[in-house]
């Protein structure tokens, strides 16, 4: 329908039925201009070791919730990451973040902070953010379920 009725205004110009609005030059030369920026290159700084000014800052990144822990029973099974499972060893089970990485994690009801490496995946209880093995919870002095907060 579009297309008809452009044809239709189009042949109606042609034949001086349709009025037109004649545009001289002078509108045509009045219209402003636009002029792209020019880009200098940067001024040096004195301090030739160090551009402070590409150094981009990261946040700290963590995240906080219930920490839990899986014990001697999955002794020997294997995880995720296709090692076995050793409970004497600073390990971890989180969902999200990449296996074979290590995150701090941090006991907020007594500020002991360990490092540990993800080796599985876990756990699947609703408000539980990470699983620790046996050692990890001694080492954070943890009793049972404990407030963490997981610094990644």
């Amino acid at each position: 329908m579009a297309k008809f009725i452009l044809g239709v205004t189009f042949a109606l110009s042609l034949l001086g039925f349709a009025t037109t609005t004649s545009v001289s030059a002078e509108h045509i030369m009045n219209v402003p201009t636009f002029t792209m920026p020019t880009w200098k290159p940067r001024k040096k700084s004195n301090h030739h070791h160090l551009d402070v000014s590409r150094i981009i800052r990261n946040p700290l990144r963590y995240i906080e919730g219930w920490a839990s822990y899986y014990g001697y029973e999955f002794a020997g099974r294997l995880t995720a990451s296709g090692s076995h499972f050793n409970p004497e060893a600073f390990t971890c089970a989180m969902r999200w973040l990449p296996l074979n990485s290590w995150v701090k994690v941090q006991n907020l009801n007594n500020g002991r902070t360990i490092s540990v490496k993800i080796t599985d995946r876990g756990p699947f209880v609703a408000g539980r953010i990470i699983d620790l093995s046996i050692a990890s919870r001694r080492a954070l002095g943890m009793a049972g379920l404990a407030p963490v907060r997981v610094i990644y």
